[in-house]
Protein backbone atom coordinates (compact mmCIF):
# COMPACT_ATOMS: atom_id res chain seq x y z
CA UNK A 1 0.00 0.00 0.00
CA UNK A 2 1.52 3.32 -1.02
CA UNK A 3 1.43 6.39 1.17
CA UNK A 4 -0.33 9.51 -0.10
CA UNK A 5 1.95 12.23 -1.41
CA UNK A 6 1.62 15.51 0.49
CA UNK A 7 3.22 18.78 -0.63
CA UNK A 8 4.26 20.16 2.77
CA UNK A 9 5.80 23.25 1.18
CA UNK A 10 2.31 24.37 0.12
CA UNK A 11 0.53 23.34 3.32
CA UNK A 12 -0.76 26.03 5.66
CA UNK A 13 -0.11 25.41 9.34
CA UNK A 14 -3.32 25.25 11.37
CA UNK A 15 -3.78 27.94 13.98
CA UNK A 16 -2.74 26.99 17.51
CA UNK A 17 -5.04 29.67 18.89
CA UNK A 18 -2.10 32.04 19.31
CA UNK A 19 -1.74 35.16 17.24
CA UNK A 20 1.65 35.29 15.55
CA UNK A 21 3.94 37.03 15.59
CA UNK A 22 4.14 37.44 19.32
CA UNK A 23 4.04 41.19 19.81
CA UNK A 24 5.11 42.82 23.06
CA UNK A 25 3.23 45.94 22.10
CA UNK A 26 4.60 49.46 22.15
CA UNK A 27 7.35 50.23 24.61
CA UNK A 28 8.62 53.47 26.06
CA UNK A 29 11.99 54.55 24.75
CA UNK A 30 14.40 56.27 27.14
CA UNK A 31 14.82 60.02 27.13
CA UNK A 32 17.33 61.23 24.52
CA UNK A 33 19.38 62.91 27.28
CA UNK A 34 19.88 59.52 28.96
CA UNK A 35 20.98 58.01 25.66
CA UNK A 36 23.53 60.80 25.24
CA UNK A 37 24.85 60.23 28.77
CA UNK A 38 25.17 56.49 28.13
CA UNK A 39 27.08 57.22 24.92
CA UNK A 40 29.92 58.51 27.14
CA UNK A 41 30.16 55.20 29.09
CA UNK A 42 32.57 52.51 27.92
CA UNK A 43 31.33 49.00 27.19
CA UNK A 44 33.48 47.63 30.03
CA UNK A 45 32.02 50.09 32.53
CA UNK A 46 28.46 49.39 31.42
CA UNK A 47 29.02 45.62 31.66
CA UNK A 48 30.66 45.89 35.11
CA UNK A 49 27.86 48.11 36.43
CA UNK A 50 25.19 45.70 35.19
CA UNK A 51 27.13 42.81 36.76
CA UNK A 52 27.05 44.65 40.11
CA UNK A 53 23.28 44.97 39.70
CA UNK A 54 23.01 41.19 39.31
CA UNK A 55 22.74 41.06 35.53
CA UNK A 56 25.42 38.54 34.56
CA UNK A 57 24.71 37.98 30.86
CA UNK A 58 25.38 41.47 29.56
CA UNK A 59 26.38 40.77 25.98
CA UNK A 60 26.02 38.35 23.09
CA UNK A 61 29.20 36.35 22.64
CA UNK A 62 30.17 35.79 19.02
CA UNK A 63 29.29 38.77 16.82
CA UNK A 64 32.30 40.77 15.67
CA UNK A 65 32.35 44.44 14.71
CA UNK A 66 32.10 44.84 10.92
CA UNK A 67 32.21 48.64 11.08
CA UNK A 68 35.59 49.60 12.60
CA UNK A 69 35.33 52.16 15.41
CA UNK A 70 31.53 52.17 15.49
CA UNK A 71 29.68 52.54 18.77
CA UNK A 72 25.92 52.37 19.13
CA UNK A 73 23.71 53.26 22.07
CA UNK A 74 19.95 53.04 21.93
CA UNK A 75 16.83 51.07 22.79
CA UNK A 76 17.00 47.42 21.67
CA UNK A 77 14.37 46.12 19.30
CA UNK A 78 14.67 42.34 19.29
CA UNK A 79 14.03 39.61 16.75
CA UNK A 80 14.43 35.92 17.60
CA UNK A 81 14.97 33.22 15.02
CA UNK A 82 13.76 29.71 15.81
CA UNK A 83 14.75 26.28 14.53
CA UNK A 84 12.92 25.49 11.33
CA UNK A 85 10.85 22.31 11.09
CA UNK A 86 10.80 21.34 7.45
CA UNK A 87 7.76 19.15 8.07
CA UNK A 88 5.82 22.27 9.09
CA UNK A 89 7.30 25.14 7.06
CA UNK A 90 9.67 25.05 4.15
CA UNK A 91 10.18 26.62 0.76
CA UNK A 92 7.30 28.66 -0.61
CA UNK A 93 5.16 28.19 2.52
CA UNK A 94 7.86 29.73 4.70
CA UNK A 95 8.47 32.59 2.30
CA UNK A 96 4.74 33.38 2.39
CA UNK A 97 4.70 33.23 6.18
CA UNK A 98 7.68 35.61 6.40
CA UNK A 99 5.67 38.30 4.64
CA UNK A 100 3.14 38.32 7.47
CA UNK A 101 5.36 37.23 10.33
CA UNK A 102 7.66 38.55 13.00
CA UNK A 103 10.22 40.09 10.66
CA UNK A 104 7.96 42.82 9.34
CA UNK A 105 6.27 43.30 12.71
CA UNK A 106 9.69 44.02 14.23
CA UNK A 107 10.89 46.28 11.43
CA UNK A 108 7.68 48.31 11.60
CA UNK A 109 8.42 49.15 15.26
CA UNK A 110 11.88 50.60 14.55
CA UNK A 111 12.21 54.28 15.43
CA UNK A 112 15.07 56.74 15.16
CA UNK A 113 18.03 55.63 17.30
CA UNK A 114 16.87 52.03 17.84
CA UNK A 115 19.32 49.12 17.81
CA UNK A 116 18.12 45.91 16.14
CA UNK A 117 19.32 42.85 18.09
CA UNK A 118 18.82 39.51 16.35
CA UNK A 119 19.21 36.17 18.13
CA UNK A 120 19.99 33.44 15.57
CA UNK A 121 21.90 30.74 17.49
CA UNK A 122 25.15 31.79 15.75
CA UNK A 123 23.84 30.05 12.62
CA UNK A 124 26.33 30.07 9.76
CA UNK A 125 23.64 29.16 7.22
CA UNK A 126 20.81 31.62 7.83
CA UNK A 127 21.02 35.09 6.32
CA UNK A 128 19.16 37.10 8.94
CA UNK A 129 19.16 40.38 7.01
CA UNK A 130 20.50 41.54 3.68
CA UNK A 131 20.88 44.73 1.68
CA UNK A 132 17.17 45.50 1.35
CA UNK A 133 16.28 45.03 5.03
CA UNK A 134 19.36 46.95 6.15
CA UNK A 135 18.40 49.81 3.83
CA UNK A 136 14.84 49.73 5.18
CA UNK A 137 16.18 49.75 8.77
CA UNK A 138 18.36 52.78 8.02
CA UNK A 139 15.42 54.53 6.37
CA UNK A 140 13.41 54.15 9.59
CA UNK A 141 16.28 55.80 11.51
CA UNK A 142 17.87 52.69 13.05
CA UNK A 143 21.25 53.22 14.73
CA UNK A 144 22.86 49.79 14.27
CA UNK A 145 22.37 46.04 14.04
CA UNK A 146 23.78 43.24 16.24
CA UNK A 147 23.28 39.75 14.78
CA UNK A 148 24.02 36.50 16.60
CA UNK A 149 24.25 34.91 13.18
CA UNK A 150 25.06 35.83 9.58
CA UNK A 151 23.98 38.43 7.07
CA UNK A 152 23.83 38.24 3.31
CA UNK A 153 24.80 40.83 0.66
CA UNK A 154 27.84 41.95 2.70
CA UNK A 155 29.57 43.90 -0.11
CA UNK A 156 26.42 46.02 -0.54
CA UNK A 157 25.60 46.34 3.18
CA UNK A 158 29.02 47.93 3.74
CA UNK A 159 28.03 50.87 1.58
CA UNK A 160 24.76 51.57 3.46
CA UNK A 161 26.45 53.03 6.54
CA UNK A 162 24.69 51.08 9.30
CA UNK A 163 27.07 49.89 12.06
CA UNK A 164 26.93 46.10 12.17
CA UNK A 165 28.12 43.29 14.43
CA UNK A 166 27.73 39.77 13.05
CA UNK A 167 29.08 36.22 13.34
CA UNK A 168 29.73 36.08 9.60
CA UNK A 169 28.32 36.13 6.10
CA UNK A 170 26.27 33.72 3.99
CA UNK A 171 24.68 33.75 0.55
CA UNK A 172 21.53 32.13 1.97
CA UNK A 173 18.33 33.91 2.83
CA UNK A 174 16.31 32.76 5.81
CA UNK A 175 13.98 30.31 4.08
CA UNK A 176 16.98 28.50 2.55
CA UNK A 177 18.37 27.60 5.95
CA UNK A 178 17.65 25.88 9.26
CA UNK A 179 16.07 28.86 11.08
CA UNK A 180 13.03 31.05 10.58
CA UNK A 181 12.05 34.43 12.00
CA UNK A 182 9.99 33.47 14.99
CA UNK A 183 9.24 36.51 17.07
Amino acid sequence: MSRPSIDYAATEVPSAGVSLPVDGGPFARPDIDLIEQLRQVSTATASATMHKLGIRQTFIQGPLPRTPGAKIVGPAVTLAFMPQREDVFSGAAQEGAEKRGALWAVFETVETGDVLVIQAFASRYTGCVGEMLTTYFKGRGGAGIVVDGCVRDWPNIQTIGVPLWTVGFTPNYASQAELFRGG
